[in-house]
């Protein structure tokens, strides 16, 4: 998923990524202060920066994948 492609996404509250999706960009959903929970499938092998960024009502995060490398700034 490109960066900046849900980026302040207001009403997103949760999302289901496809096993398609490989990876997600940096601040794919950034300031989405409604989303609430979300799931990232085995398939996605990277991560970009703040992905999660002000993600206020964000109170679960599953990650199935294993990605070599999750970025220390991972969320802000």
């Amino acid at each position: 998923i490109e960066a900046r492609s849900f980026m302040r996404c207001t009403s997103l509250k949760n999302i289901s990524i496809p096993s398609s999706v490989k990876n997600l960009e940096s601040f794919v959903f950034n300031e989405c202060r409604s989303l609430v929970d979300m799931t990232i499938p085995s398939s996605v092998k990277f991560m970009g920066r703040y992905i999660f960024d002000k993600c206020t009502a964000l109170k679960s995060l599953t990650i199935l994948s294993s990605i070599p490398k999750i970025p220390s700034y991972f969320v802000n």
